[in-house]
């Protein structure tokens, strides 16, 4: 697909589904970015139609089941962009990472009922099946509905729907940036609580030894891994004493929020005041 720029008359019409959007989420009025408009009313029909009420899809748009197959690859894209143009040093690898946050079903299907998607939805259902739904499925069929919508925006102006849906996605991913698990990724050295813990604690005859204390948790389809890091010390009368634990997307990150942790233990001070008394031990040989 190519698009053309868009203009910026869109930013101040409050037509159609974005009113109605608004009015369905007015609690958060005031808070999230405005909803773009889908200007093809049969697209519009076709976002909140689940596969189960549409029937067969003998037309190209009957409900959301095509759009989110453009939807989800429009996405991809523009995630790409975002942190292509954000993060101009990451790496490859923790630049893939950093996308399957942004682009994963649990972070589209939140969008989905922030803006009230779900209560739009029409489908032939049991009334007790989401009870007995599974949660993934849900979040599956919740970030359905957002890619749809994603889709039905740029199909429905070749002209400026791509630009549209693009900024405002960059305004919802904006808070999403701020997670402690892209930090964890985007921070250049994961070493710096490391560093000061060694100064304070280390000396001849010390080990500080960061392990794992379960093992890590592999997010299959998603490029994700979660650490659990613990550091242990021994010196000065301790013996492999716990000193903090950290969570994180690597092993890096993990060891540098354990150390962290281990900072704030009031053991500290006890254990830099033996490492003090044995400094002025040396002095006086």
């Amino acid at each position: 697909m190519s698009y053309k720029r868009k203009s910026d008359s869109y930013l101040n019409d409050t037509r159609g589904p974005a009113k109605k959007a608004r009015t369905e989420a007015e609690d958060h009025v005031d808070l999230i970015p405005r909803l773009p408009l889908i200007k093809d009313p049969k697209l519009e029909k076709a976002v909140f139609t689940h596969p189960t009420y549409g029937g067969m899809e003998k037309e190209e748009f009957v409900t959301y089941d095509r759009l989110e197959f453009v939807g989800d690859a429009e996405i991809e894209r523009m995630a790409t962009r975002l942190i292509i143009e954000t993060f101009k040093s990451l790496p490859a690898g923790k630049m893939s990472q950093l996308r399957e946050l942004l682009v994963k079903n649990d972070t589209l299907s939140q969008y989905t009922i922030m803006y009230g998607f779900d209560k739009r939805l029409r489908r032939n259902l049991p009334e007790n099946f989401g009870k007995n739904q599974k949660e993934s499925q849900n979040l599956k069929m919740y970030g359905d509905v957002f890619e749809a919508y994603i889709a039905a925006i740029i199909l429905s102006d070749p002209i400026n729907g791509y630009f549209e849906a693009e900024e405002w996605l960059h305004e919802l991913w904006t808070d999403k940036l701020k997670d402690s698990a892209v930090a964890d990724l985007v921070k250049p050295n994961n070493a710096g609580n490391k560093q000061i813990l060694a100064t304070k604690i280390q000396a001849k005859g010390t080990k500080i030894d960061y392990r794992d204390e379960k093992p890590r948790i592999m997010h299959k389809g998603k490029g994700l891994e979660t650490y659990f890091i613990g550091v242990f010390y021994t010196g000065f009368g301790w013996k492999d004493q716990h000193l903090g634990s950290g969570v994180g997307v690597s092993k890096g990150a993990a060891g540098d929020r354990a150390a962290a942790a281990a900072l704030e233990n009031p053991l500290m001070l006890e254990i830099n005041k033996a490492k003090t008394a044995e400094k002025e031990k040396e002095k006086a040989r």
